[in-house]
């Protein structure tokens, strides 16, 4: 129980006043005229839940999330620990749009030089599609066929406006099989 919260104000530090029950209620503690603790749904904030952890909770995705109600980017009061750390090398908060990279892959590795900056989410994703290339074939600017599946340079493929990649004989070979399927129908 904080001691510095003045008599009928909510413990949870928000300074709202609480209501005074107008019946006991043995289950959940109230007494007729004493002001309960808590403003309904502020027991379980912060310290005053019993699974708090001091602000640090890991999501089922792998991403660790710390308790900063005010920074600029907290959802729900939590931020993502990896933002927090870029942040704090940099020396200033992130914009908006800015997405963090981990090189190795694992979300709860937020080690600073695991990390790289991404300024939008194209980068971010061209950065997971080139380490994709290049762990399967050696190469991460090879692109695959969408035809045949295989790996190969760019100069060997044709990539339309969309970026899709294929082999022009790939592409050649599927026509001509969809149109000997149209004629059997």
């Amino acid at each position: 129980m904080n001691t510095d919260i003045p008599y009928g104000y909510c413990h949870c530090g928000c300074g709202e006043i609480t209501r005074v029950p107008k019946n006991n209620h043995a289950r959940h503690g109230y007494n007729k005229g004493i002001p309960i603790r808590f403003v309904a749904g502020h027991a379980s904030r912060g310290a005053n839940n019993p699974k708090w952890n001091g602000g640090k909770r890991t999501r089922p995705d792998g991403y660790i999330y710390l308790w900063i109600p005010d920074h600029p980017r907290a959802n729900r009061n939590y931020v993502m620990e990896h933002i927090i750390i870029v942040e704090k090398v940099l020396g200033y908060f992130l914009p908006e749009r800015v997405e963090i990279h981990h090189i190795n892959e694992r979300r709860g590795d937020n080690k600073h030089d695991n990390l790289v900056v991404c300024q939008n989410v194209l980068y971010h994703r061209l950065l997971h599609k080139r380490m994709r290339a290049r762990k399967v074939c050696g190469y991460a600017t090879w692109k695959k066929c969408v035809f045949c599946k295989t790996w190969d340079d760019p100069i060997n493929l044709f990539i339309n406006s969309q970026g899709t990649a294929y082999h022009v004989k790939c592409e050649r070979e599927s026509q001509r099989l969809r149109r000997i399927n149209k004629e059997a129908l």
